[in-house]
């Protein structure tokens, strides 16, 4: 019996090895996209396999990638369309009976939704750093292990490693001294488990404890993934699955899929039936082999970079004080105020109300063009003018 059992999965092996190579086609001019948007539709057919994935050259500065989030589930064009985004793939995982995301979700400044930490399988009870998918503010891109240790984006940790879970034995919860705070994150999505890092197969599936939760590791099925590339092309993926033109996939051939189109860091989203992509209000795919779009909760979406509400980076940051260089004080009544709060190690100064003979000339030395903004702070006292003017002199001109 041991013999026959060995000699199966061993055909079962030699059958996936013998896999017909994807053929890939570009049919971005076939829709309506942006520069640095290419939209790619992939063919095998043996074992019979239909794929598509977005090319995303985030270089290109009026582009974004970035996830949204509803309070009510709806379905991917439709979510795409009211976004008024290029395109988009479905997101991370949600309760399918409410519009709870138990994947992260990351706004500029705001987060949005918390991946989850805590998961139970047979009466025991794991932590877990689940992936993270994410670009900080000068857009360099990452898939990390995080960890939430409060509801704040302060709270949001990363680690190089997952955690050590196996199925039956849990890892410990994760304490900050082994991880470090997500600096300067700008926009991300969770999900898991993590496909590729450093450019090598590496499935965290049973680290990130996907056992027992209907996301399978060997078995074929419609699978939705996000990666990136050395050259700053971000990857977003969906193969159909469970349909006879179609079969799927498993997370190890997902993962060799991404590393084939070019991805250095990779990680699975939400599967099954979730698993589409659009193109503005247009189903590209075939979730399940129909046009039935399962209501989702979050989205990946290609949008244009201002949705990002980004500031502009101020040309000059600085504080003038009078302890500075900058700082000439004109006339010869100036006193120092014993008065605390003043800025760095200096005493404040002052001097009495007059005619204006007795001032302070500060060069503010500017060196490029620009729109800024000026304030002005003295230490608090009873006395203190409320009219004290402050002038502006610019191409020997006075404001």
């Amino acid at each position: 019996m041991s013999k026959c059992l060995f000699a199966f999965c061993l055909l079962a092996l030699l059958v996936r090895s013998n896999a017909q190579p994807i053929t890939w086609n570009d049919i971005s001019n076939q829709h309506t996209l942006p520069d640095g948007v290419k939209l790619f539709q992939g063919r095998q057919e043996s074992p019979p396999l239909n794929i598509w994935y977005l090319d995303i050259n985030v270089n290109q500065a009026e582009l974004a990638v970035r996830p949204y989030i509803t309070g009510s589930k709806t379905g991917i064009t439709s979510f795409v369309a009211g976004r008024n985004a290029y395109a988009g793939i479905n997101g991370g995982y949600f309760d399918i009976n409410s519009s709870t995301s138990y994947s992260a979700v990351v706004y500029p400044q705001e987060l949005k939704a918390q991946n989850v930490s805590m998961l139970s399988r047979n009466g025991t009870v794991y932590p877990a750093t689940r992936s993270f998918f994410g670009l900080d503010y000068n857009l360099n891109m990452s898939v990390d292990w995080i960890w939430h240790f409060d509801a704040t984006l302060d709270g949001l940790y990363i680690f190089d490693t997952p955690t050590p879970n196996t199925d039956g034995v849990p890892a410990a919860i994760p304490v900050k001294a082994n991880g470090n705070p997500y600096d300067s994150l700008l926009v991300g999505i969770g999900g898991g488990p993590t496909l590729v890092k450093d450019g090598q197969v590496n499935v965290t599936y049973y680290e990130e404890v996907f056992f027992g939760s209907g996301v399978g590791l060997d078995n074929d099925d419609p699978r939705t993934a996000v990666g990136y590339t050395i050259a700053n092309h971000i990857i977003l993926l969906v193969v159909d699955g469970r349909q006879a033109a179609s079969q799927g996939v498993s997370l190890t051939e997902l993962a060799q899929i991404m590393i084939d189109i070019g991805c250095v860091e990779a990680m699975n989203l939400d599967g099954g039936g979730s698993s589409q992509i659009a193109i503005g209000d247009s189903l590209i795919n075939l979730p399940e082999g129909g046009t039935f779009e399962r209501p989702l909760v979050s989205i990946l979406a290609v949008t244009y970079a201002d949705s990002l509400n980004i500031p502009p980076q101020p040309i000059l940051e600085k504080t003038y004080d009078t302890e500075d260089g900058s700082c000439t004080f004109v006339g010869g009544e100036w006193s120092t105020s014993a008065n605390s709060g003043y800025w760095g190690g200096t005493p404040a100064r002052y001097t009495r109300q007059g005619d204006g003979s007795n001032y302070a000339k500060f060069d503010l030395n500017l060196t490029s063009d620009g729109f800024y903004e000026l304030y002005a702070w003295w230490v608090a006292a009873f006395n203190r003018s409320e009219d004290t003017p402050i002038i502006i002199l610019h191409n020997n001109r006075a404001y």
